[in-house]
């Protein structure tokens, strides 16, 4: 449902053309980390006083959703098939140019792939560290550190002109964070070097996540903006869905270290692979939002 949801909000968010669609997602982004802080520190003082309270809150936050969506919402969503079936006709050539099929089906790449190693953070990292004979909540401080990381560099980039950093810069940015990442957790054996790969974890995601559904947007025509935003959170659910049972299987057959190795030289071939598609790809494309 989560999901079904995200993936509205960005077909949504694709509609918005008085502001730049790296700025749209950046922000969509940050509110929605926003939020995992503000519930992850609301779940422990409701728990405390009542269960049912916790559900409570959530079944009215989800009130007040359905009744924004339906007030705002809606007529967004009618003026922005009107703007986009005119732009179409008037504007847009009638075959979807190869080189934008391509760059798009690489992000859609991209996020899968590091969807199903980042999920090895949440999953299979909490055991190996307690096999270290570190404390769970130690474990736990990692996730604060990357929810609060997150805000504070989404509200960073977001005060920076558009223009200063591109969706390219970003996602190779953020990819080269991942790499680092990885490459000190496979060598973490002090709680400061699991710190560390957080950190450049934190760094990684809060630049390349709102980056690649803002690229696609930009390589999308009209007709395929919500297709292909509905298709990228798909990829994730099934990155999310897929990772623990392949680090599980890695880990079965070789080690932990092997696991976090295996990250980085995945990570460095879809860095490769990007590099080149922006290098001879990307500029054959067509932008829609220029």
């Amino acid at each position: 449902m989560a999901g079904w949801i995200q993936a509205q909000i960005n077909a949504i968010g694709t509609s918005i053309h008085s502001t730049a669609s790296k700025r749209v997602f950046n922000t969509l982004y940050l509110f929605q980390n926003l939020g995992v802080v503000i519930g992850s520190s609301m779940v422990g003082f409701l728990y405390d006083i009542n269960v049912a309270l916790l559900f409570a809150v959530a079944a009215v936050l989800f009130v007040i959703f359905l009744i924004i969506l339906q007030l705002t919402f809606q007529p967004v969503n009618r003026q922005t098939t009107s703007h986009l079936e005119t732009a179409q006709n008037v504007a847009q050539p009638s075959a979807y140019p190869r080189a934008n099929r391509i760059m798009v089906y690489i992000g859609f790449l991209t996020l899968f792939t590091i969807w199903v190693m980042y999920q090895q953070w949440v999953s299979n990292v909490s055991v190996y560290m307690t096999h270290l004979g570190f404390a769970l909540s130690q474990y736990s401080i990692l996730w604060t550190i990357n929810a609060a990381g997150i805000v504070l560099i989404q509200m960073g980039l977001n005060l920076l002109p558009s223009h200063w950093i591109t969706e390219r810069m970003q996602i190779t940015f953020g990819m080269v964070m991942f790499i680092l990442s990885f490459i000190v957790l496979s060598f973490a054996h002090q709680y400061a070097e699991f710190v560390s790969a957080m950190i450049l974890l934190t760094i990684g995601e809060s630049t390349m996540f709102p980056a690649i559904p803002a690229l696609v947007n930009q390589l999308s025509d009209g007709s395929r903006k919500g297709k292909y935003q509905g298709m990228l959170n798909a990829l994730i659910s099934a990155g999310r869905a897929v990772g623990p049972l392949i680090g599980g299987i890695i880990i079965e057959a070789t080690s932990y270290t092997w696991l976090f190795r295996s990250a980085v030289a995945l990570y460095v071939l879809l860095l490769v692979i990007l590099l080149v598609s922006f290098a001879f790809v990307m500029h054959r494309t067509v932008n829609y939002e220029d």
